[in-house]
């Protein structure tokens, strides 16, 4: 039989806090610095505009922004003031990604942006018929279910295990051929009491359209998980993004088996060191280390220590008293490399 010894970090620790993350709630206070964020975004995105209405690119650069800053935590983004253009928000945006992070594997930290390709969820044109009053959608359901793309599908294209690590959703919201002027259309979490608009319009007829993004904090638990209210009119969403937990992420590993070099006879009574080369690709880091002879370990030889005698390399070392020479292309060496994937 082969003797092994492997020490390994990390794996089975990095398991037990993804599971501890999975029956963990969304927590008040989580909602409360969303909100505190959300509010810090929109006052830094609204005093830029007034920057990016002579740039070609104002679209493209007011979405970069107003992701950038999604991604921020709480602390950063009341660090980062209110610039009043779009390069000098910018470059401190690029300051404050220098500055170190807390820990995204803390529960009690900030919900995490995951923005996605932006896709039609909800098409009343299709599906439905006009908003006249208020109706709820279920974001665990494909868009095919509201008049939008079977493709959009808010859990699986943010890589969230379920709708209820959901908890707050960006999109952007079109009216279109409102029946009455002046109008205005709501969006909240389902079953709330607010009132606030979120698009206005002040004409009415087939060919009026108007639009809006923003975020909106989603209902937890069984059920719909948004819902639309106000003045009667057709309504079109596309969804970008979703706020979650900052679950923790398994570990992406794989084991890299070397042999050893030669045919040299290696004398018993004698300890030996076998160097393990860094194996390992870009992006990935060594975790852990396996020392093994095959097909068959004698009597008589030891693994004395798996180590790091140096910054360069793991190494095996091995005690040979089996009383006759052993060939060293039998000695074997595993790594073991690790990354934490991204989302």
């Amino acid at each position: 039989m082969r003797k092994l010894h492997t020490l390994v970090l990390g794996a089975a620790l990095a398991a037990a806090s993804q599971a501890a993350f999975a029956a963990a709630p969304i927590t008040p206070d989580q909602r409360a610095r969303l909100a505190e964020r959300l509010q810090l975004v929109d006052q830094i995105v609204r005093v830029v505009d007034a920057d990016l209405r002579a740039s070609a690119n104002a679209a493209e650069q007011r979405k970069w922004l107003q992701e950038a800053l999604y991604t921020m935590p709480l602390e950063k983004l009341r660090a980062l003031g209110v610039p009043t253009t779009f390069g000098a928000a910018s470059d401190a945006i690029v300051r404050a990604d220098k500055t170190t992070q807390k820990s995204i594997g803390d529960a009690s930290t900030d919900l995490v942006y995951r923005p996605i390709t932006p896709c039609r969820y909800i098409d009343t044109r299709n599906v439905g018929g006009p908003i006249t009053s208020p109706r709820s959608f279920n974001l665990g359901l494909t868009g095919a279910t509201y008049g939008g793309s079977a493709g959009c599908n808010p859990v699986s294209a943010s890589g969230v295990g379920s709708v209820d690590e959901i908890a707050a959703v960006s999109i952007n919201v079109a009216i279109v051929a409102p029946a009455f002027q002046p109008g205005f259309l709501g969006v909240r979490p389902a079953g709330s009491s607010n009132t606030t608009a979120f698009v206005n319009w002040y004409l009415s007829g087939p060919t009026i359209q108007a639009s809006n993004s923003g975020v909106v904090t989603t209902a937890q638990g069984a059920g719909d998980d948004i819902e639309f209210f106000g003045t009667q009119t057709q309504v079109v969403v596309d969804v970008m993004g979703v706020f979650s937990r900052p679950d923790a992420t398994a570990l992406e590993c794989v084991t890299i088996r070397t042999q050893g070099a030669g045919t040299n006879n290696l004398p018993t009574a004698t300890d030996y060191v076998f160097p393990i080369p860094s194996v390992c690709t870009s992006g990935y880091t060594a975790v852990g280390i396996g020392c093994e002879y095959g097909p068959a370990a004698p009597a008589g030889l030891i693994l004395t220590s798996a180590s790091t005698p140096g910054a360069a390399f793991y190494a095996c070392a091995w005690r040979n008293d089996t009383g006759t020479t052993l060939d060293q292309a039998s000695f074997n060496t595993h790594t073991r490399c690790c990354r934490l994937p991204g989302r």
